[in-house]
């Protein structure tokens, strides 16, 4: 779906809605002479992604932050006892808006791409080398002919470094092999706002509500935004690493 994303990203929201309205066919195809590039997308792409959009905009102001917190809510409310109506179909639909919403919106894309093509090791080094000259955290960076230059439309250091974090994550929780279970097949992680992994490997779900979070425990929005990003990271990388 990243030329639609694309298309989104460019175009805009009001432009994306009109291709809603006024083609009828199921692919869809525009170019755009100005950059040179062809948008090629299902018009169902576009709609479910128009619909996530409408949906922070419209229950949330546009604001992602609060759709984050109504679906912390309702997994700590999917633990009570009588169960909610509905309630894990609400949190599935949520969390799809919110991954997709945040599919156009996030800004970490070009840092998900250099830690790709550069690699995590060369990736640290960058951050070492930027804390050490004092960089603020939002000044933007890009490789340009193998040279590091500061631009206006590159990565910050604390993408890079979020990034990085991501991959790292990843590899201390077992990978995603170990993590799928939980995670992506099977809603587990709700309900809880913490996951500790513990001395012989097994995970121990946690919520801050009524339980102590040991200094280890990672928040399980944390996790959740290290498992998107670790797919993005490997999604064009023929030498899937396994972390």
């Amino acid at each position: 779906m990243t030329c639609v994303i694309s298309f989104i990203r460019d175009q805009g929201i009001i432009n994306a809605k009109s291709v809603l309205d006024v083609i009828p066919t199921a692919l869809v195809e525009i170019p755009d002479n100005e950059l040179g590039v062809t948008y090629s997308f299902k018009k169902l792409e576009l709609k479910t992604l128009v619909e996530s959009i409408d949906f922070i905009n419209d229950k949330f102001n546009g604001e992602i932050d609060k759709a984050k917190d109504r679906l912390s809510d309702l997994r700590r409310l999917s633990r009570l006892k009588p169960v909610m109506p509905n309630i894990h179909d609400k949190i599935r639909a949520i969390e799809a808006h919110i991954n997709n919403w945040e599919s156009i919106y996030r800004e970490n894309e070009k840092a998900v791409s250099f830690v790709r093509n550069w690699g995590v090791t060369e990736a640290k080094s960058l951050l070492e080398r930027l804390y050490k000259l004092g960089c603020p955290d939002d000044m933007r960076f890009s490789v340009i002919n193998g040279m590091w230059q500061r631009t206006s439309n590159g990565f910050t250091f604390q993408e890079v470094k979020d990034v990085v974090d991501s991959v790292e994550i990843i590899g201390y929780l077992g990978g995603m092999e170990k993590l799928r279970p939980s995670f992506v097949q099977t809603d587990k992680h709700l309900g809880y706002t913490h996951i500790l992994k513990k001395e012989n490997g097994i995970f121990q779900f946690l919520d801050d509500f009524c339980d102590p979070i040991p200094e280890k425990a990672i928040s399980i929005k944390r996790v959740k935004q290290a498992i998107v990003d670790f797919e993005n990271f490997n999604k064009e990388n023929n030498n899937e690493m396994d972390a």
